[in-house]
Order: structure tokens, then C-alpha cells, then sequence
């Protein structure tokens, strides 16, 4: 199965009060409050494929859609004792240690206590916010005004609170499936119509994507685009988790395209930038485990190995890209071209995983040794050592960054370092771009900054933490009508878990009739979960980063009804190797963007340039 990138995860600030908000909107079937997306210790966020989507990975790479966090989350420790908490993932460090991801498993979280829709929840709901809120220490009384605070949030209205008709503490609940259930469920399948039985055979047999695809969608669905910058020839990431470098080298070459500096065949080296993005952070990891070996030069041995255990990913995001471009350059494909590793990382990752492990051994002896007073630390040497190894690894497998390099420029052979290629040639200054959001439960018009996310420091140059200006849904969309308007690819980061056929490329809600092949009854086809509320959940979080190269708006007086969509999956994916992405896909399941700042507003230029908000100490991430 492929193995598709992803970085970028809503995961964010919280204060304890806000903890208590997230509990009841969730629990109430609302989303999360502004800024809060909290999970306790013992639950980890939902699987998709068998791989764990981390809340503290970068994109990462992944068949699994490895869920990026470049923003901290924070952790409710009081929550650890709640029972009625059904966790999402397995094995150890769930939350706290990036792993890779992948498709999907539910947690319930009932109605609200309070709350006029808690009557019509199961009583296993109220009684099991009732232990949560005991666990989180959550005063009772004020649950109503929580969640009619959470739904002004995202509907503009109160709703009326009620008192549950019971205390949950004197409900009685039934453990187990009642057998009787199970074969009221077995005589329903058996007497369903037999049209849907036969479609349901069909799942069966060849997938509910084949059985549920929707003919009128395809009959609608044409290649038009009314708007187009230029664009290359389709890239391939192949098994690796680098999207986040494709996505913005294609971002680039659209615009050298459009200036005639380049052909459609040419390629930036991808691999010149994964291997010095796995070289920093490797040497990143290093420090951390230097500073939590020893602590002003005081050896403290962390007591948990796992927690810090080795986890090279090869995911990342813009604040990535922007540094190694600017610290070390780029060179086209030519010059450093890809491997059989480069195209398969994963056992790169676990090569460098074992060699790193030696050297935290080495640390964790010396952090020993100095407890018993036996001289001064080694640490530093054994760190270059590491490094060392490191290096040695990456070369074998990558190849050897080149130093110098001939390429065209000007129809003339030219002699090019890496910084002077992308200064002289490229043009890229990552200061000229902008990450915009639209994540629905942060407030809009403000800049985020996380300050422990950066992939690595360079001397001289600005520190690249994970920052950016959070947007509505429909700024979002102008401002990407906008730049391909203007002659701009648009690199964007979305969720792509759902509603996608990889034969044709659509990329569209009722692109698949899910509720027709399990046959739903008409009230089970109206209940769905909002944009907010799947984010909440951790069911619906941006994994993927790709660009969008053109948009279809046939009558300009009326919305854009499609965005052309160029991916990094190899021709064979979707429409050979294009995607076609609908408005209303867009709306649901699109987080970011990347534009020139050209685009922005006065106000909008003015508020990324003041202090970004951060997260509080507490709830900074730890990679």
C-alpha cells in the first residue's frame, strides 16, 4: 500500500477550563472549543491503516497517513483513571512518541450533561462524561453554559439547556452485547432487499469503493479548468513520506515554467533535500536526548527508555522546507538523483533508528558514569560519533550531496553551489510565503507559532518554527483563487482519508454512496459530523501536501466548482496522475495553503508580522 505523507495536525493549546469545554462539545456532538484539542495520556488519536496518527510527528511518512503535529497538544494526566475513556490506538506512547499512521477507529464520548440533546444519548453516555468530568474535576453546573458557549461557536446560536431526567450516578448499565441484540441484527441483514444484498456482495467481494461509487457523480464530472498556471511532468514520492518536499519543489518549477527558465521534464533533486532533512533531524534528536541525560551538566536518567527511543520519520512541512532551502540550497535532479532508499524509506528510517540507539546508550553510560562521580563527561564526542554514523548511512543510501554542480541557466552551462542555485537561479525567498490555515475551532485574523518546532538552527539565519495565520474556510478559498489567478500554484496540506477514487481523481463528498451498501435508514443517512467536529475527534486532520495548479469556474458571477489538483503519486494514481478536487471537498476537508504574501490583506500582512501567538510551556510539544 502506498505509503502517503503527512504532516500537519490540529492539535493545539489548551487550559484546563478549555479541557472541560472539549470533554462536554465532544460529548454534546459539537466540536472542539477555540484553541483546544486535549487528549489524556492513556488515549492516543485514531488509527488509520494500523499506523498510529501521532500528535507529535512532523508529516509523517506513511501508507498510514501519519498525522503531523507540529503543534503541541497538552496532556490531562486526571483523565488516566477515567474508565468509561475507550482508547483509539494501541501500544505504548500513544500520544507521546511520533509513530506511523493510518485509518480509522471511534471513540464515543456521549451527550453532555445540561445539555437538551443529552435526553435523547444513551445512558452510557451520561455516565461516562459523569466520570470524566469526576476524573477531571469539572464543576457540574457549569456544563450547560459550556456547550451553549461552543455552539455560538460554530453555529452562531444558544441552544436550550436542560437537566438530565436521572442522575448518572443512579443508572444502572447492562455490560456486554445482549445476545438477543445480535440475532435481531442477523434477521435483519437476512431480510434486506435483495437489491442491497446484492450490492452488499459486491462490497464483498471487490471493496465497498467499487460497490458504493456513484455513477451520477462520474457522469457530472468533466477535465475542464477555466484557469491554469503552468506545470511539469508528474512526479513519483513512491514509498517514502515526502510529499512536503515534492509539493513545494512543484510549487516552485510552476512559476520557473511560466518564466521559460526551465522545461515541463525538469525536476528539482527531492533527494538532496530528504537527505539533509534526515541528517538535522537526527542531530536534532541528539540534543533533546542530551538535554534530558543530563541537566546543567547534572546526569538525570530518564526512567522511561521508550519514551525516548529513536523515531526517524521522513515527514515534514513548510517551516522545513524554508530552512534547508535557505541553509543548504538546491540542486537540480540531475545532480542528485533519486535512489532505491530514497524511494522506499522505511528501511532507511530503521537503519538510522538502530544506529542512533547505539549512541543514546552510549550517552545513557556516560549520564551514569558521572552519578558515580568516574571524570568528566564524553557526551559531545560521543554525540559526533553519532553524527558521524549518521552521515556514513545517509551517504551509502542517498548518495553525497554535491558541492558544486553544472546546470543550464540562460541556455548556457553554468557552475552553480547549491545556495547560489536557489538564490541565483531559483529565486526562492522563503520570507515571500505565507502558511494559511482554516482550522475551525481557532480564532481568525491571528498568527501561531510553535516555538519548539523547528526541524534545525543555522548561524545567522531566522529560526523556522511551524507558524501560521489562521483564516475562515471561505478566506481560505479566495486566497487560493487568488494566487492561481495571479498566476501562482498553490501549495496546500488537506486530509485525504476519505471521498477519493484513486482510478478517476475525483476528490468529491458523494463521490461514494456509503449509505445505500449498508443500507441506513433515512434518519442514519442525515446524522454526520461537522468539519469542526471530525477535526475534534481526530477523524478528519490534514496528512497529505500537494499543489493546486488551476481552478474550473465556468460562470464567473457563480462559485468555482472544481480545483485541478497536482499530486505526487507517480502517473498511475488517479486521472495519470491528476486529481480533480470539488468546491465542497475543498470546504470539507482542506487546512492549509501556501501563497505568496503578495495576497494577503494590509491586515492580514500586519497581523503575520506581530508577535505570533504560542503555546503555553506546558503544552509545547516534545520531539
Amino acid at each position: 500500500m502506498r505509503r502517503i505523507s503527512g504532516l500537519l495536525a490540529a492539535i493545539f493549546l489548551a487550559t484546563q477550563s478549555a479541557q472541560a469545554q472539549f470533554v462536554e462539545s465532544a460529548a454534546a456532538g459539537l466540536s472542539a472549543p477555540v484553541g483546544a484539542i486535549v487528549l489524556p495520556v492513556n488515549v492516543g488519536l485514531p488509527q488509520t491503516g494500523g499506523m498510529l496518527l501521532s500528535p507529535i510527528a512532523p508529516f509523517s511518512p506513511s501508507a498510514a497517513l501519519a498525522l503531523p503535529s507540529p503543534i503541541s497538544i497538552q496532556l490531562a494526566p486526571a483523565l488516566a483513571q477515567a474508565p468509561a475513556i475507550a482508547t483509539l490506538a494501541q501500544g505504548p506512547a500513544a500520544v507521546a512518541a511520533p509513530a506511523r499512521a493510518a485509518r480509522s477507529s471511534r471513540v464515543a464520548l456521549a451527550a453532555a450533561q445540561g445539555s437538551a440533546r443529552t435526553a435523547a444519548q444513551p445512558a452510557a453516555a451520561v455516565s461516562a462524561l459523569h466520570q470524566l468530568r469526576q476524573a477531571m474535576d469539572v464543576p457540574a453546573g457549569n456544563t450547560g453554559a459550556a456547550v451553549a458557549r461552543i455552539d455560538r461557536l460554530y453555529t452562531g446560536k444558544a441552544v436550550a439547556t436542560a437537566e438530565p431526567s436521572q442522575d448518572p450516578e443512579t443508572l444502572e448499565l447492562e455490560s456486554g452485547i445482549p445476545i438477543d441484540w445480535v440475532k435481531h441484527q442477523e434477521e435483519r441483514s437476512r431480510a434486506a432487499d435483495p437489491a442491497i444484498r446484492k450490492l452488499q456482495r459486491k462490497a464483498q467481494a471487490k471493496g465497498v469503493g467499487r460497490a458504493a461509487l456513484n455513477p451520477e457523480i462520474i457522469a457530472q464530472h468533466n477535465n475542464a479548468y477555466t484557469n491554469e498556471v503552468p506545470v511539469g511532468d508528474v512526479t513519483d514520492q513512491k514509498l517514502s513520506g515526502r510529499c512536503w518536499i515534492f509539493a513545494n519543489l512543484n510549487m516552485i518549477r510552476s512559476r520557473l515554467i511560466a518564466e521559460g527558465k526551465i522545461g515541463s521534464d525538469f525536476e528539482f533533486s527531492q533527494n538532496f533535500l530528504y537527505f539533509f532533512s534526515q541528517l538535522e533531524q537526527a542531530n536534532s534528536y541528539l540534543e533533546k536526548i542530551i538535554k534530558a541525560a543530563y541537566t546543567e551538566g547534572v546526569p538525570s536518567i530518564p526512567h522511561n527508555l521508550q519514551g525516548i527511543a529513536p523515531h526517524m520519520e521522513d515527514g515534514g512541512h513548510f517551516a522545513y522546507f524554508q530552512f534547508l532551502v535557505e541553509k543548504y540550497g538546491l540542486v537540480p535532479k540531475s545532480a542528485m538523483p533519486e535512489t532505491k532508499m530514497s524511494g522506499a524509506t522505511e528501511g532507511l528510517d530503521e537503519e538510522l533508528n538502530a544506529s542512533l540507539g547505539i549512541t543514546v546508550q552510549e550517552m545513557l553510560q556516560d549520564a551514569r558514569a558521572l552519578t558515580h562521580g568516574s571524570g568528566a563527561t564524553d557526551v559531545q564526542a560521543i554525540r559526533e560519533r553519532g553524527m558521524d554514523r549518521v552521515w556514513k548511512i545517509l551517504a551509502a543510501s542517498l548518495g553525497t550531496p554535491p558541492a558544486r554542480f553544472k546546470a543550464s541557466a540562460n541556455g548556457k552551462q553554468r557552475s552553480f553551489t547549491p545556495l547560489q542555485y536557489a538564490k541565483n537561479f531559483a529565486k526562492f525567498k522563503a520570507d515571500d510565503y505565507v502558511q494559511i490555515t482554516a482550522f475551525p475551532y481557532e480564532k481568525h485574523g491571528v498568527a501561531v507559532e510553535d516555538p519548539d518546532s523547528a526541524l534545525g538552527a543555522s548561524r545567522g539565519k531566522p529560526v523556522r518554527n511551524f507558524k501560521y495565520l489562521n483564516v475562515g474556510i471561505d478566506r481560505l478559498e479566495q486566497l487560493t483563487i487568488a494566487s492561481l489567478k495571479g498566476g501562482q500554484s498553490v501549495g496546500i496540506f488537506a486530509a485525504m482519508n476519505r471521498d477519493i477514487n484513486s482510478k478517476t481523481g475525483i476528490m468529491h463528498p458523494k463521490i461514494y454512496d456509503r449509505p445505500k451498501v449498508y443500507d441506513f435508514t433515512d434518519e442514519e443517512k442525515r446524522e454526520h459530523l461537522t468539519r469542526a467536529q471530525a477535526m475534534a475527534l481526530g477523524l478528519n486532520v490534514p496528512n497529505h501536501l500537494m499543489a493546486l495548479t488551476g481552478f474550473d469556474r465556468p460562470d464567473p458571477d457563480k462559485p468555482v466548482v472544481k480545483f485541478k489538483v497536482e499530486n505526487s503519486w507517480g502517473p498511475k494514481a488517479g486521472d495519470h496522475g491528476v486529481f480533480h478536487m470539488y468546491r465542497d471537498w475543498f470546504r470539507a476537508n482542506m487546512f492549509g495553503i501556501i501563497v505568496h504574501k503578495s495576497f494577503l490583506t494590509k491586515a492580514e500582512r500586519a497581523a503575520w508580522s506581530k508577535k505570533a501567538k504560542m503555546p503555553e510551556p506546558a503544552t509545547r510539544r516534545a520531539r
